[in-house]
């Protein structure tokens, strides 16, 4: 069973938040995933939370998720 946590942020549309479409299958390039990123279908955030379908590096000796976006690879929380 894949649980989410729920987080409401005040005046979200006032501080710039938009939100961003995750990757549903492995489809970047050798060019943008380099050696680094790979897919995984089921994951741990650091803090514990289930991840689902996402890019991930090995971050001090953990999974970490992250997500491609702008041309720039951002650690997913």
């Amino acid at each position: 069973m894949v649980t989410y946590q729920i987080i409401s942020i005040k005046d979200f549309k006032k501080k710039g938040a938009r939100c961003i479409t995750p990757y549903v299958k492995p489809d970047l390039s050798k060019e943008i995933t380099g050696s680094g990123a790979f897919w995984k279908d089921l994951g741990k955030s650091p803090r514990d939370h289930n991840i689902l379908l996402l890019y991930h590096i090995v971050h001090k000796g953990e999974d970490t998720p992250i997500e491609f976006f702008n041309n720039e690879w951002c650690y997913m929380q």
